[in-house]
């Protein structure tokens, strides 16, 4: 703005008016004025860009080292090779259970047998049993998806696998479990006791009974018949 107003101002030019010193000042002041702001913003900018350039190159250079030093120990941040899917099955096998019913299991069942790289599923098993149609939705499923997709399944029994959770692992294609794992328990338990020894020696016997007859209903044996 200065050299323009210069070249405007200049004495050789019959055209230009006459510029006084007050507007001279003036015009100048707002030149400098307005450079000095062009170059606070440019610095200021400038300085931002540095900053994000050197946080940026040492969040890259981190997460470089951190990757390293975790294939290192022998970790997969993003595993590419095959694995083995592992599905667990812990607690009561309930409807409403978070981790053992057929609404829990499933999901996990379909997300391994869904991923290319994982090539069998391996049911870890730690349940002293439930619900029979829970383990029937179960098992119904991952039989399915062993004809479908040709993965095994494989069951591992922790430290209980009964009832309802042997069932389930009944349907694997092997089952690996500890020595002294409980495993099996099928069915219900009841117990009963027997009163036909006790009758006999009483000399029980059943004897129709009528509101008519003279005899009473209820008589037990002398003492001197035992």
């Amino acid at each position: 703005m200065l050299s323009i107003f210069r070249r405007k101002s200049s004495p050789n030019d019959p055209a230009s008016p006459p510029v006084n010193a007050a507007q001279f000042k003036e015009a100048a002041g707002e030149a400098l004025i307005a450079d000095l702001i062009n170059e606070r913003r440019t610095e200021r900018r400038w300085k931002h860009i540095k900053r994000f350039l050197l946080g940026g190159s040492t969040l890259i250079l981190f997460g470089i080292y951190v990757f390293f030093y975790v294939t290192s120990l022998g970790y997969k941040i993003v595993p590419n090779s095959d694995i083995v899917g592992v599905v667990r099955v812990t607690g009561d096998i309930v409807q409403g259970s978070q981790t053992a019913s057929a609404d829990a299991v499933i999901p996990a069942l379909q997300k391994a047998f869904s991923k290319p790289n994982v090539k069998a599923v391996v049911l870890y098993i730690d349940s002293g049993g439930g619900a029979p149609a829970e383990a029937e939705r179960i098992y119904n499923y991952f039989n399915a998806k062993k004809k479908e997709t040709g993965k095994p399944v494989y069951a591992v029994i922790a430290n209980t696998g009964a009832s309802a959770a042997y069932l389930i692992a009944m349907h694997a294609d092997k089952v690996y479990a500890g020595k002294y794992s409980l495993v099996g328990s099928i069915g219900a338990i009841m117990n009963t006791s027997r009163s036909d020894r006790g009758v006999s020696r009483l000399k029980w016997t059943l004897r129709p009974c009528a509101k008519a007859s003279a005899a009473p209903c209820f008589m037990l044996p002398a003492r001197s018949a035992l």
